[in-house]
């Protein structure tokens, strides 16, 4: 009986009665069909299980070494601090890992460990060499014959090099002593850890350059706030999740299916808060070296607008958002996806800090040749020392007005990237603490737009009106 789930073929039942070979009839048929399907469903949870599991280890795995780099001095001590995670994880004989020198060019042994690379690495094997010029993986079978200890051992290799902006500063060097040892998840896992130690050696390059400037106080004061954050924002999620797996691949065949669902969905929540938080690292990291696409094309803004509003509005019963929007004819030059995900944070932001409810208002209206689009809350207000450094990256409100408030600090300073791209302003507003906040940001006017007059104080549009209509009945 094949054992099959979604269509796919995943093995065969098969039961053989020698002694009597016409003992299975229609009824057996039957219940071997039924046992086949359940064994289907319980291997596709068990592989499911499994790969949260992996997935779960690897950002752990990240997250560790992550959280060692940043207390080394050196690019040596990076790479040290990357042995034991490696080892941890992957089944290797010997680990050597070679830094780039900067001086002649070649590469230099940094790390190693095992009893073969220890004593061996003199100079890079062919496959490193082959990785440290392509800038790809390599991996072979190896000769070990050069080696008496392990003339008997059936080897395998695997080079990754440590990539930084198209450039290879050094390479990690793995052998096994199985034929074909490490899967893709291992490369994958090998090549993700490579490069946050290129990462991590490339910032702690730009610390040393550092030092010699009046602010090395605050890089470092952001240094250490940024890891606090990041940490807490990624410990979190990270320990539910490792819960509610744990929980399911311990008990899961005790739990009623929806208590397995609901455990199932808060994964994915929290799977989607890191992710959320990994974007925006990526998204700042593209911005800052001016790498992140922006599709500009004329277009109209308040059906955008409109969405981003209903989005935000259905995950926030306790407040009301309104829309005040000029004609429907406005035409400017923008990313519609980049503006909405603009919008959405500062809306997101103006929620988070009107914890007591009230109204949000988005606005647009016309200033020369700009539109100027506006997000206004009745909020915790902001210090007027803090209005210039708000958009400041990895920056937070200090004091009580963020007290309480979780974050990374870094949507303003993406909303500020993204209004730039575009050629645009951004700037907060506030009368001060308690009296709530005003963010704006401007984007050009196509001249389309410019030669109809419109209206210098925005008007309510319809679809804003309805929306506020649909608000006072829920809560009547």
């Amino acid at each position: 009986v094949p054992v099959i789930h979604r269509g796919r073929v995943q093995g065969v039942l098969t039961c053989v009665d020698a002694r009597n070979p016409a003992a299975y009839g229609p009824r057996e048929l039957a219940k071997a069909e039924l046992l086949a399907s359940q064994v289907a469903v319980a291997l596709d949870n068990a592989y499911q299980h499994a790969l949260q599991r992996r997935r779960l280890e690897e950002l752990t795995a990240l997250y560790q070494f992550a959280k060692s780099a940043h207390t080394a001095f050196s690019g040596v001590e990076i790479v040290r601090q990357l042995v034991p995670i490696l080892k941890e994880r992957l089944d290797y004989v010997t680990c050597t890992i070679w830094l780039r020198d900067e001086v002649s060019g070649t590469l230099r042994v940094a790390a190693g460990d095992g009893p073969v690379g220890v004593t061996r690495a003199l100079r890079p094997s062919p496959q490193a060499m082959r990785a440290f010029v392509s800038g790809e993986p390599a991996g072979a079978g190896l000769d070990w014959d050069q080696h008496a200890e392990q003339a008997e051992c059936d080897a395998s290799e695997l080079a990754v090099p440590m990539v930084l902006k198209r450039r290879v500063v050094g390479v990690v060097d793995l052998e096994g002593c199985v034929a074909r040892a490490w899967s893709p998840t291992d490369e994958r896992l090998l090549v993700a850890l490579a490069n946050h130690a290129a990462l991590a050696i490339d910032n702690l390059q730009l610390l040393d350059e550092a030092r010699n400037v009046a602010a090395l106080k605050e890089i470092d004061r952001m240094k250490t706030e940024l890891l606090s954050t990041v940490s807490h924002e990624l410990r979190t999620p990270l320990g539910s999740i490792k819960g509610y797996a744990t929980t399911l691949l311990s008990h899961g065949n005790r739990l009623r299916k929806d208590e397995q669902r609901e455990f199932l969905e808060i994964i994915d929540s929290e799977a989607d808060r890191l992710r959320e938080l990994i974007e925006n690292l990526l998204d700042l990291s593209r911005l800052e070296a001016g790498v992140l696409r922006i599709d500009r094309e004329p277009g109209r803004l308040a059906a955008t607008m409109r969405d981003v509003l209903r989005k935000v509005q259905l995950a926030t019963p306790n407040h009301q958002l309104g829309l005040e929007w000029p004609v429907d004819d406005l035409l400017v030059s923008a990313d519609q996806r980049r503006i909405y995900q603009v919008v959405q944070n500062l809306l997101t932001n103006a929620v988070k800090y009107s914890p007591h409810g009230g109204t949000i208002t988005l606005s647009a209206a016309t200033r020369g040749r700009e539109l100027v689009v506006s997000i206004t809350d009745q909020g915790l207000g902001i210090p007027a020392m803090e209005l210039d450094r708000i958009f400041d990256r990895f920056h937070r409100v200090q004091g009580e007005v963020s007290r309480g408030i979780g974050g990374t600090g870094l949507g303003l300073a993406i909303c500020k990237g993204l209004v730039e791209a575009h050629g645009g302003r951004i700037w907060a507003e506030s009368e001060g603490v308690g009296k709530g906040s005003t963010f704006r940001f401007t984007l050009p006017l196509l001249a389309e737009a410019l030669d109809a007059p419109l209206p210098a104080t925005p008007s309510r549009s319809k679809g804003a009106h309805d929306h506020e209509e649909a608000n006072r009945s829920r809560r009547r």
